[in-house]
């Protein structure tokens, strides 16, 4: 689990975007373009220079073309993961900003799209997750909000549960979806797919998607906290190959 700060610009939130291309570049097998991220996220890390010197270095980095060339090669034909890391990173950045068209549309969305809370997955797919309120109040109903992201297309087969922890106990293993009690079905809210570069409810869309269909899917569970820290836990429930089921146990939430 990691998060990203989103508001004012800050060296501190380049970090993990430059650590996941570092992981990538793991993966690929390219250690020579893995030390250039890993050094500029150490030196960061160690003692963050003035925000215009880190963005600099930062987009250097990113702009370097035996540095991206390296990474396209080994990606081949499908590029999207650093197209993913690279978007986030630019952002950042450089933050565009919505038409009063695009800030009305986008208004009543339910999906999250960024929060502290969330966690990359298997597929490509990444979970995020709030409480409304942000701060629950012991013995009053709480929404937990999970919005899933796939890349590609519509996860149909995939639910979710959740269910209160206690992070002094053991937490629910990751792989035992069957022993711990008291799981609490979360429901589908709301879908959200992105045609021809726009927002839209599925539901006014059309039933079938040739190519690539980025998808946002909000799923809302209520629960009850008792005081104290707590864990929320959540139950992946999937029947698709490309994710795997599993429950989430480290989401602490102090309860007042």
């Amino acid at each position: 689990m990691s998060s990203i700060k989103s508001s004012s610009p800050d060296v501190a939130a380049l970090i993990p975007i430059l650590r996941k291309v570092v992981d990538l570049c793991r993966k690929l097998e390219l250690p020579k373009e893995a030390a250039v991220f890993a050094r500029l996220a150490r030196r960061f890390e160690k003692k963050p220079p003035p925000w215009e010197r880190a963005e600099t270095q930062a987009l250097n980095a990113f702009c370097h073309g035996l540095t991206i060339l390296a990474i396209w090669t080994k990606l081949g034909r499908n590029k999207r993961p650093f197209d993913r890391i690279c978007r986030e990173f630019y952002d950042y950045v450089i933050p565009r900003e919505p038409s009063k068209k695009a800030a009305k549309r986008r208004h009543n969305w339910k999906a999250i799209k960024k929060s502290k809370t969330f966690w990359e997955l298997t597929g490509e797919s990444e979970l995020h997750a709030v409480t409304i309120p942000n701060s629950p109040r012991a013995g009053r109903p709480t929404t937990v909000r999970l919005t899933l992201s796939n890349p590609y297309g519509p996860l149909d087969k995939v639910e979710f549960l959740v269910r209160v922890g206690n992070p002094n106990d053991d937490p629910t293993d990751e792989e035992d979806s069957d022993s711990a009690p008291g799981w609490v079905q979360a429901q589908l809210v709301e879908e959200i797919v992105y045609v021809d570069g726009e927002e839209k409810l599925r539901s006014k869309t059309q039933k079938s998607f040739k190519g690539e269909t980025p998808w946002d899917g909000t799923y809302d569970a209520k629960l009850v906290l008792p005081p104290g820290q707590r864990s929320i836990e959540i139950k992946i429930v999937s029947r698709h190959r490309e994710l795997r089921s599993m429950v989430l146990s480290d989401w602490n939430v102090p309860i007042k």
